[in-house]
């Protein structure tokens, strides 16, 4: 019985001193499908299409994501974590959401399908199907891996002000 004590209080400390490194060096640890697992880091880069960013969705979204377990609770408004995406879509860029696809100004996004439910076999909310031109200060956000990500194939573009900062990766698996 001590052993293991010895062995979960050590492991407790290792996760003490993580998360204060992460918070002390502003790190991300991301632990999700949509992005590669690891540790990420904020940094001071402009928003453009393709890079990476950390978002507190709008809490109508974070809300849902929260009640079928998509997301995990978190510090952002609504309770729910940060996620790490990838803006896809910026400001008079077109969009084109079929359930096959999404493509960005002509161009297909890889494993952007739509799923008509989730895993748990419920209808997966979506925006109506078609063609949309992101207005002043939308952005349109992707997971880069998971085709099942929770991104703006489900609840369509989103403001800029969600966007808490940009990221990279440090150390990925």
């Amino acid at each position: 019985m001590t052993t293991t004590k010895s062995v979960f209080g050590v492991i407790f400390c290792i996760l003490v001193v993580a998360a204060g490194l992460t918070l002390a060096f502003h790190c991300r640890i991301n632990m999700t499908n949509s992005m590669p697992r690891g540790l990420y880091r904020e940094v001071n880069a402009p928003l453009k299409k393709g890079a990476l960013v950390e978002v507190c969705l709008p809490v109508s979204i974070a809300k849902l994501g929260l009640e079928r377990h998509y997301i995990h609770p978190g510090n952002c408004p609504g309770q729910a974590e940060p996620l790490l995406k990838q803006v896809a879509g910026l400001t008079g860029d077109e969009i084109e959401l079929q359930q096959g696809y999404v493509a960005i100004n002509g161009k297909r996004w890889p494993n952007s399908a739509t799923l008509y439910a989730d895993e748990n076999q419920r209808i997966m909310p979506s925006i109506a199907r078609g063609n949309y031109t992101l207005r002043q200060s939308e952005v349109w956000l992707m997971g880069l891996r998971d085709p099942r990500s929770w991104d703006s194939r489900y609840y369509g573009a989103i403001d800029q002000q969600h966007i808490k900062s940009t990221v990279e990766p440090l150390l990925t698996w």
